[in-house]
């Protein structure tokens, strides 16, 4: 469970890509997308539209990254309970998180925050700062997503922090039965945010992390058993039609997505589709997939510059096609090497640091027993 797994890497670097494709359609038609997006195909009002945005599904994206978030985690808290004691897992487990979140997050936010007020400096005419100095501090602490708005998914892997650490021990208690327990809870806090602790954004999407972390154990290995490489590629066709016939709202289309989801990752860990498996780990699907964090809160950085010049330099009208696309792409191609630099100077060392940090504190309260002890 411990293993990084490159097929799933892969997965997590073309789904950021087509995030970052979705919002360039999203971004300029704003609200007016989302009578298309939502209506069923028999009411929406463009039907190539409603379907050209399933396959690039950002939303749908962002499930999945849930689902295999719980699946990474969970093995990551197997091979850290081998030497923690609950409550040192708990404090080690959270400062790793904050670690991994944060630091890339920060530099992108402040370098965003800089850059801005540098092309309103030059360009007062294109450029202007829609945010505060309150506001940005805000989403710095993810406590609030008030202007950056592709956060709000940081600030639900914080907020699932003392779920996923709650569902770990249930199932250590419990075995599977504890987390399909828990997973139970998780579906009704859907209807009830006080199950989720009332955590913004959280109560939706709980359900996710814990059909990850079922994913990875003996239930993903029953329900992928009959999974092969042929059968596995009915799954994109079933999330994409699955979720076009009914209104996208209905509360069952995340589940429903979850599901299929935690199918494929299961079937991805397992070993059930070594053709699939081997194509997703093909060294560019691995490159996306190991800077997909940088990239995901980067890509909304040059989603905004480039819309702006896209507009107002080249000329060309929001809500077609071609520019929309052009968006999205030109998103995409200016982000990555940015987002090499990121993972490289701020993501890796932060990890490291993460990893650190918890020994450090350790040794230091060791010693400091040690002397409390020879002073008594």
């Amino acid at each position: 469970m411990t293993q990084r797994n490159d097929a799933i890497d892969g997965l997590r670097g073309w789904l950021s890509i087509s995030v970052c494709i979705y919002h360039g359609f999203l971004i300029p038609q704003g609200d007016s997308i989302y009578p298309i997006f939502f209506a069923p195909l028999t009411e929406t009002a463009s039907v190539w539209r409603k379907m050209l945005l399933q396959v690039i599904n950002g939303d749908l994206a962002v499930n999945v990254f849930f689902v295999m978030s719980g699946a990474v985690l969970f093995g990551s808290l197997t091979g850290l309970a081998r030497q923690r004691r609950p409550a040192a897992l708990a404090l080690d487990f959270t400062i790793r998180r904050v670690f991994r979140i944060y630091p890339a997050f920060i530099v992108v936010l402040l370098g965003f925050t800089a850059a801005y007020a540098a092309l309103q400096w030059l360009f007062p005419g294109l450029f202007q700062l829609y945010f505060t100095t309150a506001q940005l501090l805000a989403n710095l602490s993810l406590a609030k997503i008030v202007m950056y708005g592709a956060s709000w998914t940081l600030q639900v892997e914080m907020a699932a922090i003392p779920f996923i650490l709650l569902g770990f021990w249930a199932w250590r208690r419990t075995g599977e039965a504890g987390l399909v327990m828990f997973l139970a809870v998780a579906l009704l806090a859907r209807e009830s945010a006080w199950l989720a602790g009332g955590l913004p954004n959280l109560q939706q999407r709980l359900f996710l992390f814990i059909l990850g972390m079922l994913a990875i154990g003996p239930v993903g290995e029953a329900a992928s058993r009959g999974l092969g490489d042929r059968s596995a590629l009915a799954i994109p066709p079933l999330l994409i039609l699955g979720a076009s016939l009914v209104d996208y709202r209905a509360g069952l289309v995340s589940v429903f997505q979850g599901l299929l989801a935690a199918l494929a990752i299961a079937a991805l860990f397992h070993g059930r589709l070594p053709r699939i498996g081997r194509a997703l780990g093909a060294p560019v699907s691995v490159f996306l997939g190991h800077i997909s964090y940088a990239f995901y809160v980067i890509n909304p950085v040059f989603l905004e510059f480039n819309r702006i010049v896209i507009l107002h330099v080249f000329g060309w009208a929001p809500m077609g096609f071609w520019p929309d696309l052009a968006l999205g792409v030109s998103a995409t191609l200016c982000s990555i090497p940015l987002c090499v630099l990121c993972y490289r100077y701020v993501e890796v060392p932060g990890i490291r640091a993460g990893r650190l940090v918890f020994p450090a504190l350790r040794f230091r309260a060791e010693q400091w027993l040690g002397i409390a002890r020879s002073a008594a």
